[in-house]
């Protein structure tokens, strides 16, 4: 699968996408052209789309954007997340000696 770079869709941009699904063309054909992501050029193409991406946002101010976590919180999840489950300690541990062989011996 692709990897696509962000880029600003301009109007101008979004002019030319309108005219070559005028012309026939299918999205894939379109984001290939521009670089852009099948799931960009649907967005700007279709309006249910772009309806439901904006009510998704309006719904989770937070959606999108990376979230920042109080220190205390997190201090107390790890501790009763890892340091108090045995079984996963005793996981570690195997795959920390596993790595270390694999690594020294091979």
């Amino acid at each position: 699968m692709r990897r696509f770079r962000y880029r600003k869709v301009t109007p101008q941009i979004k002019r030319k996408i309108v005219e070559l699904h005028e012309q026939g063309k299918t999205y894939k054909e379109i984001a290939e052209k521009f670089g852009f992501s099948v799931s960009t050029v649907n967005y700007h193409l279709n309006p249910k789309v772009r309806e439901n991406a904006i009510k998704r946002t309006k719904r989770n101010p937070n959606y999108g954007k990376k979230l920042y976590f109080d220190p205390e919180y997190m201090k107390k999840y790890m501790v009763e997340r890892y340091a108090l489950d045995i079984e996963f300690r005793e996981r570690v541990k195997k795959h920390a000696i596993t790595s270390f062989l694999k690594r020294n011996i091979g």
